[in-house]
């Protein structure tokens, strides 16, 4: 594949970013591998460069609470329910928690393929719920 960059201007230098290096960008900000550079370009300007550049850009799911990552504990709770997988960027179903010495949770993909995944794998692919009604 490719890389796509955009051109924006760094004051009246002009710069050429990768778009696949881009955190975030904001009103006349970018953020790249955790840095952030002032340019002159709106928050409009740089979407639709970006988008010019072929890259769709995506609206969250609106279903989607992100702000608590679920824990073994809530996992627990939650069989038969939809989580999101941060890693993936799929829905998967919570099918099972085993409970021993290293708890774990087993998911159901889209694909029908069991998932497992263990504290340690929460804490570096956190799970979120939709949010409550």
């Amino acid at each position: 594949m490719m890389s796509k960059f955009i051109e924006l201007h760094d004051g009246l230098q002009p710069i050429s970013i990768n778009v696949d290096s881009i955190e975030w960008f904001a009103e006349e900000t970018i953020s790249m591998h955790n840095s952030e550079t002032k340019v002159i370009e709106s928050y409009d300007e740089i979407k639709q460069l970006i988008k010019d550049a072929g890259v769709l850009i995506h609206k969250a799911d609106p279903r989607l609470d992100v702000t608590h990552p679920l824990t073994m504990a809530d996992l627990k709770e939650m069989i038969g329910e939809p989580v999101w997988n941060s890693n993936s960027l799929k829905w998967m179903i919570m099918q099972a928690f085993v409970d021993s010495d290293h708890p774990a949770i087993w998911l159901v993909k889209p694909d029908s393929q069991l998932y497992a995944m263990t504290a340690e794998d929460l804490t570096k692919y956190p799970l979120y719920r939709m949010k409550l009604q």
